[in-house]
């Protein structure tokens, strides 16, 4: 194809040259010089515009509110953009920001370079510039992981005195991803783990913004809502859920919110009626076999209101129901292998089958006994022991049968916690289960932790999950060699590798490298470390949805053996090593009745003093070592109330494990002891409680003084 010819006549030279067209491409690469040329001749008109301000100010200067300052960083901000984060001209304010990174008060320039969708090895970067040697530098630069673009780029306080970079990006077809980055020694750091907050969004459309007005930023995820009967990103009804960052690699929940009015579900509003007339009459058995048969006609979100209306009814009567469990013990001499037990020569565990209790033949004199067990059980209670006695606990494997007609919160707290009541995996810190399973239970708590940050469950999840985790951990090893053992460590591997994507991962893997160095062995180091991992702060905080416990003052346990307190323990307990095994113990002095003398509380740990539910504890006479009262299911922190009834404290305890909800009790001295059983007792119903938490430190065997 002929080219057409071009004449370029000299002026100075006088004659005329011939010459070909330069080709399109490239008339477009000194088309892109020239830009570029332009583009930098503004940058450098910019830099040296900003830096004359800069230089005639202090340190102190607020560089964010002098508008002319901020007119020329913005004009630079845009001009440091690459030309794809540029070709959405809406976005392009979005794609940078200012402000104060380090505390310099020099502010700090973000960019986000939109990648080449064209160019598969393009992840997209964030970039940061910061002003260094009279003009802004880039200084760092973090993939963006192949995310879409984004929906905004904001800085401000993260914590008190710390800014940060908030960032909502669209990834996928359609979701979003938050990110919050700070500035440490000149590198940016991805601040929010994975495995602490599920930062994926459905939809991009989480905000940023200081929701409680304390000057700290908030951001929302939205996700699907679990009671939604459409799980479909696209038709499902969704929830915001807001956080606050919690200044170290995770986040604290703030609140949650539905987005726009729920959707009309099939659901018979003459059920509901119904059941809730059977709730509010206190007949639970009706209630639950009523709701059981009628699950089907309701919607996700009525039969998920109804189990958890259930539950809280249930926990409600437990008390009373352990009242009256605990009289008729004590009136039948109702004993392990003594008393009824050995004439009816029966075994904790035939109190739990229907079938033989309801044969004439058992419990034919003790007609109360057995109405009241064969209430609990259509209740959906079931018995439990300590110690030799006996005390009803919640048996969530009746509820298992919902888990398809409730919310997948729901159903997920079922499943979690039918597994430890069907079969408990820890006698205080001791492994009950074979450790793969032990690790999948860890693994489902992680999962509803991640999920569910607003459920009224968490607290209770929250516990097992340490609980476990101790456990899993701390009681693997050989307590006499401290090696831990192959099979163990295969377990780690398998655990390692099957749940990559959760905390776990990381602790096991802190662990066995720990482990490995030392030969295989576990130090006492070793276990502050890993308590340290676990739960970062060394005293264990009392949590509640219902109950105000800030105005708790926490104290650790004493150090130092006490050798008339050994005495007093072993006398007590008959205690025999051989047959009890190892037993380790923690105390505090406290006086309890105000007499001036302080009294002791003994906490015990060993497989001999622990079951599921908790540990033996005792209260010590200082001057005569006499035991006032001891306690079969403690668990610290004990918490030592303000409130007082017979001249002694009212003693507050938690009520968790082998099936039980979690709650607190509170055990009032009725003149010459205190209950022995936190379960048996009325729940706390103050919203606020004042006290000082005793051997309110973590505790595994190992970390109390054993006892020669």
């Amino acid at each position: 194809m002929r080219q057409k010819i071009r004449r370029i006549a000299s002026v100075t030279l006088g004659f005329t040259i011939a010459i070909a067209p330069l080709p399109q491409a490239s008339l477009g690469y000194l088309s892109g010089i020239t830009a570029m040329a332009e583009q930098t001749k503004a940058s450098d008109r910019l830099q040296s515009s900003i830096s004359a301000i800069i230089n005639k100010n202090d340190k102190s200067y607020d560089y964010i509110k002098d508008n002319k300052y901020m007119n020329l960083a913005n004009e630079l901000g845009v001009n440091l953009l690459t030309k794809y984060s540029k070709e959405n001209e809406r976005k392009i304010s979005k794609h940078f920001n200012i402000g104060n990174l380090d505390g310099d008060n020099i502010p700090e320039i973000i960019v986000y370079e939109q990648r080449d969708f064209s160019n598969m090895d393009d992840e997209g970067t964030l970039v940061l510039y910061k002003y260094k040697d009279g003009e802004y530098k880039e200084i760092d630069r973090v993939s963006m992981n192949y995310d879409n673009g984004v929906e905004n780029i904001i800085i401000g306080e993260g914590k008190t005195g710390k800014n940060a970079i908030f960032i909502n990006s669209n990834v996928g077809a359609h979701s979003g991803q938050f990110y919050l980055f700070t500035l440490e020694n000149d590198k940016l750091v991805n601040r929010i783990s994975s495995k602490k907050a599920n930062l994926l969004s459905v939809y991009p459309d989480g905000e940023i913004k200081d929701i409680d007005k304390d000057g700290i930023l908030e951001f929302s995820i939205q996700e699907i809502d679990p009671e939604s009967a459409d799980s479909s990103s696209v038709n499902s009804e969704k929830i915001n859920i807001w956080y606050k960052w919690d200044g170290k690699d995770g986040v604290n929940f703030v609140k949650y919110e539905k987005v726009g009015e729920p959707k009309e579900e099939k659901t018979d509003k003459k059920i509901v009626s119904n059941y809730n007339e059977f709730i509010n009459k206190g007949n639970l058995s009706k209630a639950f076999d009523y709701l059981n048969e009628n699950k089907d006609k309701l919607s996700i979100r009525d039969n998920s209101e109804g189990i958890r209306t259930y539950l809280s009814a249930l926990n409600e009567e437990l008390s009373s129901m352990n009242t009256t469990f605990n009289k008729y013990q004590e009136r039948y001499k109702m004993f392990e292998n003594q008393g009824i037990m050995k004439t009816y020569k029966l075994k904790a565990t035939d109190l739990n089958d229907v079938n033989i209790i309801e044969n004439a033949s058992v419990f034919s004199k003790e007609k109360d006994l057995k109405e009241l067990l064969l209430n609990a059980n259509s209740m959906g209670l079931k018995v439990a022991t300590a110690e030799g006695s006996y005390y009803f606990v919640i048996g969530y494997e009746k509820f298992l049968n919902f888990s398809d007609f409730v919310s997948s919160e729901i159903s997920d707290y079922l499943k979690i916690f039918a597994a430890e009541s069907n079969k408990p995996g820890l006698s205080e810190e001791y492994v009950k289960i074979p450790l793969d399973e032990m690790a999948s239970r860890i693994a489902a708590m992680e999962e509803f932790m991640l999920m569910y940050p607003y459920s009224k469950y968490l607290p209770e999840v929250n516990q097992m999950h340490e609980w476990y985790l101790r456990g899993y951990i701390f009681s693997t090893h050989d307590l006499t060699t401290h090696n831990v053992n192959s099979d163990t460590l295969k377990s780690y591997n398998k655990a390692m590798k099957d749940y990559e994507y959760l905390i776990l991962h990381d602790i096991l893997k802190t662990y066995t490298e720990e482990v490995a160095k030392n030969g295989n062995k576990v130090t006492e180091d070793l276990i502050d470390k890993m308590n340290q991992i676990i739960n970062e702060d060394e005293i264990i905080e009392l949590k509640s949805n219902t109950i105000d416990f800030s105005g708790i003052k926490y104290k650790s346990s004493e150090t130092e053996r006490n050798e008339k307190l050994e005495k007093a323990i072993i006398d007590y307990l008959e205690y025999d090593k051989n047959q009890d095994g190892k037993i380790a113990y923690s105390y505090n002095y406290i006086d309890l009745n105000g007499d001036g003398k302080k009294e002791i509380f003994v906490y015990l740990l060993g497989e001999s003093v622990s079951g599921s539910g908790g540990s033996t504890a005792l209260i010590i006479e200082e001057e005569s070592y006499e035991v006032i009262s001891k306690f079969t299911l403690a668990r610290n922190p004990i918490i030592i109330s303000e409130d007082k009834i017979n001249g002694w404290n009212d003693i507050i305890m938690q009520v968790a494990g082998g099936g039980t909800e979690f709650s607190y009790a509170r055990m009032k001295f009725d003149g010459k002891k205190y209950p022995s059983n936190p379960s048996m007792v009325p729940k706390v119903e103050e919203k606020v409680v004042k006290g000082t938490a005793i051997i309110s430190n973590i505790l595994s065997i190992e970390d109390g003084i054993e006892i020669k």
